[in-house]
């Protein structure tokens, strides 16, 4: 079958999603009856949970990254790109609901403006704790051109294909990186005004701690270190990291004053520094209310920094190296 029979590849990476798979994928094939011919992939990457048997009730197929691979949202989203053929592709999580009426208003757009890589819409974030923060990506009530289109996003395949698709070994910020490429391909990226996903996740530490295993914080300097490479770098983009940028400060003022107290004897800047980071700390036990919750939250932010610059110091392979011999749990016919 040639690619251009098949107008929508939707690809959606997953991983321990059995409380919202099911509504994700209903929510998408209700939807795709409304559009032309289509395929959808399951990527799994190496779930624990039943997310791959309720997977299984819908006409989809599964694939699942295997165990010695580095697994990741970006492995997942690049595997999807490698096995789908479709003349646009949508990027959705497992944990994402897709909202009626998106995907053909955005399809029209990208028909009509051949030079645009990517379109997103509005987002809703839904927190199992209770609550739901309106527009979660801040995105303007009318079509914008953007840098970056963060979450789910429907591609054309064409544009993908000329960047060589999401990088698999970044553990975090692949839609940034990608779409620094796409950038300097002289392509552009564009949200609309229309509800695109429901997201449901965790605002609690649990959240953090997945984020921290998975390795996510030190993906964020992992992809400043690879656009540098590139030489795609945004200066903007890292302006908006304005905690790294303090932590970064302070790392070089403690290391002169460090210097100073060995090479000088003179502790006078060392203490100083530490007297800053007691401000700090209070700062934020006042800002939070409490003594428990300021101190975690000091710790939240200087971990998170501190992963960030240990990324700085991975080099990250060639796209090209990342295996494809994926394992397929469930082919659909198309």
């Amino acid at each position: 079958m040639q690619s251009s029979e098949i107008l929508i590849s939707v690809i959606i990476p997953c991983k321990n999603e059995e409380k919202n798979i099911l509504r994700c994928l209903g929510s998408i094939i209700a939807e795709l009856k409304n559009i032309g011919r289509s395929e959808v992939l399951v990527i799994d990457s190496r779930s624990t949970d039943k997310t791959v048997e309720k997977a299984k009730q819908f006409p989809v197929s599964i694939v699942q990254l295997k165990e010695n691979w580095d697994i990741s949202p970006a492995a997942a989203r690049y595997v999807g790109c490698l096995h789908t053929i479709g003349k646009y592709r949508l990027f959705i999580d497992g944990d994402m609901e897709l909202i009626p009426g998106f995907l053909g208003q955005a399809i029209d757009f990208l028909e009509k403006h051949k030079q645009v890589a990517g379109v997103a819409g509005l987002g809703s974030e839904f927190y199992i704790e209770g609550g739901n923060l309106e527009n979660m990506y801040k995105r303007k009530q009318s079509i914008a051109e953007v840098d970056v289109l963060a979450g789910a996003g429907l591609f054309t395949g064409a544009a993908l294909k000329a960047v060589g698709y999401f990088n698999p070994f970044l553990k975090a910020e692949e839609e940034h990186e990608l779409a620094q490429r796409l950038k300097k391909a002289d392509y552009s990226l564009f949200t609309l005004p229309i509800p695109m996903i429901k997201h449901y996740t965790s605002k609690g530490m649990g959240n953090f701690e997945r984020r921290l295993k998975a390795g996510m914080f030190k993906g964020i300097g992992q992809m400043f270190r690879l656009t540098l490479e590139l030489q795609t770098f945004s200066l903007k983009y890292f302006l908006g990291f304005k905690s790294f940028i303090s932590f970064i400060l302070l790392l070089i003022v403690f290391m002169v004053a460090l210097s100073n107290l060995l090479f000088l004897g003179n502790s006078l800047l060392l203490q100083g520094v530490a007297g800053f980071m007691v401000l700090i700390l209070l700062i934020s036990c006042y800002s939070k209310k409490g003594i428990k919750s300021g101190i975690l939250s000091f710790y939240k932010i200087f971990l998170i920094n501190l992963q960030i610059f240990s990324g700085l110091f991975y080099k990250t392979p060639e796209i090209s190296n990342y295996p494809n011999d994926i394992i397929v749990i469930k082919k659909e016919g198309v």
